[in-house]
């Protein structure tokens, strides 16, 4: 907070100092105040710059990373992509693999189908499983509805093959963990639990606005944050299922991920503003992986056409090479200026100078 003031300070600072520069008439006025201000200019870009090895990012090519070159699958969609889905579907592919925003993830349209993603180097160290995850996590389509638990589903619970269980407008639905938080998925059909839940969804995956993985207590949750209309229904479920106690029992609410339950929660109370927290036994990896699935309104799958991996050995050479040059570049600058010019060839390279670090400061800010 208080580093966040002294630049709002030194900003409110420059900015008066800008504006009396040109408010004015006086020479001499102009001569003091543009000196100080440019001072202050160096001085505020050099602190966005130094150390560079922190405040600079490198893109890919100075580096190295990984690339991912995906397409939409349309043929397994229901309806069409439109332009502004597409684009959105740039910054959810951004927010799944960097949620808190620390991962330095670029990702941009290439043609009328495809993505590019580009995860460089950077603070991570980029392993096979890491690019795994990271292509698991945007490739996968989320299939998220909410359901309420059918009025009869006490009399089902526990493990027994769906098949036998036919109840007019529930359907039993499968349970992803099993108690100790451990993912069921590949066992068979009679060694899994179920819930008899609604057929019909109570909320659709597309209310949601917002997933997120937090940790509290060491003990790892999803955050949820539903849009509007989605928030006045969960109001509405919430304070029904409220309503429908009995003693200390009360109708769960299933959060169904294609078509597997995830976490089946009991209302405390009336829940308004549309914010809720899914909790269970959950490992660090598979609630970032929910809350990361939670994120693709458009609940169609990507395929990957390209991989590519650049070493960082390559942008290390590159790095090096553009170093020399640019020293040689600055060697032969100064000679020449200082040979023809002298006092102004001096005067110019300071300005040049001075032009140079409010560049790198710029585009370091940016």
């Amino acid at each position: 907070m208080t580093q966040s003031f002294i630049i709002f300070a030194i900003g409110i600072v420059l900015m008066a100092l800008f504006i009396w520069y040109f408010g004015t008439d006086s020479d001499k006025s102009k001569r003091n105040v543009g000196s100080i201000l440019t001072l202050g200019l160096v001085g505020f870009c050099l602190y966005a710059v130094v150390p560079p090895k922190e405040k600079i990012h490198l893109g890919m090519d100075l580096s190295g990373g990984v690339r991912f070159t995906l397409q939409f699958d349309e043929e397994e969609l229901e309806r069409e992509l439109f332009e502004a889905d597409k684009d959105k579907a740039v910054d959810i592919l951004r927010k799944r693999l960097s949620p808190d925003g620390v991962l330095d993830v670029q990702a941009y349209r290439e043609g009328v189908d495809r993505i590019v993603v580009d995860i460089p180097q950077g603070n991570t160290d980029i392993t096979e499983q890491k690019v795994a995850e990271w292509e698991t996590a945007i490739t996968r389509a989320a299939q998220l509805t909410f359901h309420n638990a059918h009025p009869d589903y006490a009399q089902y619970l526990g493990t027994m093959d769906p098949d036998e269980v036919i109840v007019p407008g529930g359907k039993m639905l499968p349970y992803r963990y099993d108690e100790e938080g451990n993912e069921t998925s590949d066992l068979p059909a009679s060694e899994r639990r179920y819930m008899l839940v609604r057929d019909l969804p109570a909320i659709q995956g597309d209310q949601v606005k917002s997933a997120y993985a937090g940790n509290e207590l060491n003990k790892w949750k999803i955050l949820l944050a539903l849009k509007k209309e989605g928030a006045d229904k969960f109001y509405e479920l919430s304070t029904e299922s409220n309503s429908e106690k009995d003693g200390r029992n009360a109708i769960p609410f299933a959060i169904v991920l294609d078509g597997e339950i995830i976490s089946a929660p009991t209302f405390n109370g009336p829940i308004a503003g549309g914010r809720a927290e899914i909790t269970g036994n959950f490992k660090e990896a598979e609630a970032r992986g929910l809350a990361s699935a939670m994120q693709n309104p458009l609940q169609a799958p990507m395929k990957v056409l390209f991989k590519e991996f650049f070493p960082p050995t390559l942008a290390k050479a590159a790095i090096k090479q553009g170093v020399r040059a640019t020293l040689i570049g600055i060697s032969l600058t100064v000679l020449f200026m200082m040979i023809f010019y002298r006092l102004a060839g001096l005067i110019a390279l300071i300005g040049l100078t001075v032009n140079m670090v409010l560049l790198f400061g710029v585009l370091a800010i940016f």
